[in-house]
């Protein structure tokens, strides 16, 4: 039997204490499997083709939104904690991740395109394999650089 994939978005990966209760209670409910994606969202799967009105409705009223998780737009901004969160952070990498996304989201590209975080000291953090691939000087906030990339 087919079924689909439920993944809503959270800008930079944030996402409130109510905003996850409210994805577990909708799990449960629905009998999804959960699992935080690549992207720094929570993925529900498994869901029946009927179930899905009633999932984002429950979704939307929690605060979600849809998030284009396949498109050929912007899809999302990974982002580490930042200087809010994170001693070695020098500035608020989550707004900025948070700023770029609700500002580009939607927009139709040629390709999926994602704001990734390229790692600039030690530590490593969240994703530290990833390699400059734009055409664009890279703006530094938090512990990291962000840049556009097209995927």
């Amino acid at each position: 039997m087919v079924t689909y994939s439920v993944i809503p978005r959270s800008a930079g990966g944030e996402i409130t204490p109510e905003g996850l209760v409210a994805v577990g209670r909708i799990a449960r409910e629905f009998n999804l499997y959960t699992k935080i994606t690549g992207s720094q969202r929570i993925g529900l799967f498994g869901a029946q083709k009927d179930d899905l009105p009633e999932i984002w409705r429950q979704l939307i009223e929690a605060g979600f939104e849809t998030g284009h998780a396949y498109a050929k737009a912007l899809r999302m901004a990974k982002t580490c904690v930042g200087s809010t969160w994170c001693r070695y952070g020098v500035g608020d990498s989550v707004g900025f991740g948070v700023e770029l996304e609700n500002r580009y989201k939607g927009i139709r590209t040629p390709a999926q395109n994602e704001v990734r975080r390229l790692r600039l000291h030690p530590r490593m953090c969240r994703g530290s394999g990833q390699r400059r691939r734009d055409h664009r000087q890279p703006r530094k906030a938090g512990t990291c650089t962000f840049a556009v990339t097209a995927g």
